[in-house]
C-alpha cells in the first residue's frame, strides 16, 4: 500500500481560512430525503488559534517549540488570572446572595473595569 505524507516547512505570513456550516447529508429511504448538501443550523463553535504544528515537518517543529513553551506558560497564567477572578466574582455573589454586601452600582463596576484594564496595560 502507497502512502504520502506531506509537511509544511514554513508557515506563510498569513493563512485565509473558510470555515463552513454545511455538510454533505446521505441519502434516507426511510425519510424519503435525497443526498445533497445541507446546512448545519445549530451554532458551530471553531477554535481561536488554529494549530498547525501536527502538519509542520520536524525542521520546523524544533524551530516553533520554543515559541510554544513561551506561549503555553503565557496561556497557564492568563487562565489562571481568569479562574481567580470567576472565583472572586462567585464568593461576591454568594455573599450577596446572603445579604452581607450590597450590590454595586454601574459607577462602581464600571470604576473597576477601568481599574483592572489600566493594571492588564501596565503589565
Amino acid at each position: 500500500i502507497y502512502k504520502k505524507t506531506s509537511r509544511v516547512n514554513r508557515l506563510p505570513s498569513y493563512l485565509c481560512v473558510q470555515f463552513v456550516r454545511f455538510y454533505w447529508k446521505q441519502e434516507s429511504n426511510v425519510g424519503g430525503t435525497k443526498a445533497g448538501k445541507a446546512k448545519i443550523l445549530r451554532s458551530v463553535l471553531f477554535p481561536k488559534i488554529l494549530d498547525l504544528y501536527k502538519f509542520c515537518s520536524e525542521d520546523l517543529k524544533k524551530e516553533l517549540d520554543e515559541g510554544r513553551s513561551v506561549d503555553q506558560k503565557q496561556r497557564e497564567i492568563e487562565d489562571k488570572e481568569i479562574l481567580e477572578g470567576k472565583k472572586k466574582q462567585a464568593e461576591e455573589n454568594d455573599l450577596m446572595q446572603k445579604g452581607q454586601i450590597e450590590a454595586e452600582s454601574e459607577e462602581q463596576k464600571e470604576e473597576k473595569r477601568l481599574v483592572g484594564k489600566a493594571a492588564k496595560m501596565q503589565q
